[in-house]
């Protein structure tokens, strides 16, 4: 079967205070998904079109990368249903219908998507797929660490070892808060070496990238600070 190939710009960061805040959907992810549609083989179901590709919260854009034909209409998929992405996007390579080419270009925008990738098809998934795929940046083309980074992570004791990391203690802090409707919570502290770094990953307006790391690779954390108490919402 041949195979088409699509040149896709993984899509123009549109800024958005966070994960789970809603932003307007990426015009580059709408002109991929109609271009795509045109360079498919006569008969073969085209992905879904760029009205749908406005479901997205948005996208996170840097790395140009050649995705298969199968990894367009995957694409599609993960449009419809960015929530459960991680889970389509690890089904469909572990079934041979995606490369380790094609993560390159999906792996970003699917961690990107949703409030805590991790938690949908756990750590040891995400790694063998980030692995698979080689060091990944948005923007694209950031080096790759030569030496160890200190790293922080805003999470409850029980969260502490994960595999979204900053170089921003602020913005551990952040996260740290919203966690603390949970359980008590407190800012952890890790010095990460540059083999257990898999990806730098930016959105637009929020510097530094998030340091995503290999968690079995995690050692000597510390937590910075006291520990927070669980935050209760009015009228507990």
């Amino acid at each position: 079967m041949a195979r088409a190939r699509a040149v896709i710009l993984v899509f123009e960061a549109v800024a958005a205070a966070g994960r789970g805040h809603a932003a307007q959907p990426s015009r580059g992810v709408a002109a991929m998904v109609n271009s795509s549609a045109r360079m498919l083989p006569p008969g073969a179901p085209a992905p879904r079109a760029a009205s749908d590709a406005a479901h997205l919260q948005s996208g996170y854009g840097g790395v140009v990368s050649e995705v298969s034909e199968a990894g367009m209409r995957l694409l599609s998929e993960i449009v419809q249903d960015r929530l459960d992405g991680p889970r389509i996007l690890h089904d469909a390579w572990v079934t041979g219908l995606v490369s380790d080419l094609d993560l390159r270009g999906l792996i970003p925008d699917t961690w990107l998507y949703v409030d805590w990738p991790e938690r949908v098809i756990g750590a040891i998934k995400w790694v063998r797929m980030f692995r698979a795929a080689g060091f990944l940046t948005v923007p694209y083309g950031l080096p790759r660490p030569a030496s160890p980074l200190t790293v922080y992570r805003g999470a409850s004791a029980k969260l502490m070892v994960g595999m979204s990391w900053t170089e921003d203690i602020n913005r551990a802090d952040q996260f740290r808060q919203r966690h603390s409707w949970h359980a008590p919570t407190a800012i952890y502290r890790a010095v990460v070496g540059p083999a257990a770094v898999l990806a730098l990953l930016e959105r637009k307006g929020e510097s530094p990238p998030e340091v995503v790391v290999d968690p079995a690779m995690l050692s000597g954390i510390d937590q910075i600070g006291e520990l927070h108490p669980q935050r209760l919402h009015d009228g507990w």
